[in-house]
């Protein structure tokens, strides 16, 4: 009979310690979202979370940017790297390019970019917009590669690349977003 009282006081306790969380939580929840509306109706204010930046690395891949040289472009849709939003900093550039090994144009940059988060290398295909972080120059594969140490890719192209494959020499390219 004892071990039985003394099992209905402690679910007894249990219950009422659930009842007091709940009432707490409930009263907690409610002071936050009453300071949530004031503060967003005050002064605007735009909460920071792990969607929204699910949202920015969105938008990240949704930036595109173009390629322009003898009245013809590409269009190049960005990666989301530390490395390529360090590039779109750089915009707009004017910069000459120049054929290298029959597979892809380069062009020096004005900067390094960053390599921070970058894989160790990689293999780029027909229309890997990259950066060559040894020599710090810019890449538009024309022809798929091997696998490069020290290579980002930036984007890939999504229109235009045919009309890059047939410039001999140097060209002039105007690239911004």
């Amino acid at each position: 009979m004892k071990k039985i009282s003394v099992i209905i006081i402690l679910i007894s306790f249990l219950g009422i310690i659930v009842i007091i969380a709940n009432n707490r939580y409930d009263q907690i929840n409610s002071v936050l979202k009453n300071r949530k509306i004031e503060i967003s109706e005050n002064i605007n204010f735009q909460k920071i979370s792990g969607n929204n930046n699910k949202k920015e690395a969105d938008k990240m891949e949704d930036i595109r940017i173009k390629l322009t040289f003898n009245n013809k472009e590409i269009i190049v849709r960005m990666n989301d790297n530390k490395a390529a939003k360090d590039f779109i900093e750089l915009l707009p550039l004017k910069l000459d390019f120049r054929d290298y090994a029959g597979t892809e144009k380069v062009s020096d940059l004005p900067k390094k970019l960053t390599k921070d988060g970058a894989p160790s290398g990689s293999k780029p295909s027909a229309g890997s917009f990259a950066y060559y972080s040894p020599w710090g120059n810019l890449a538009v594969f024309y022809k798929d590669f091997q696998y490069s140490n020290g290579l980002i890719i930036l984007g890939e192209t999504e229109a235009g690349l045919e009309n890059l494959k047939d410039i001999d020499g140097e060209v002039k390219i105007e690239i911004f977003q």
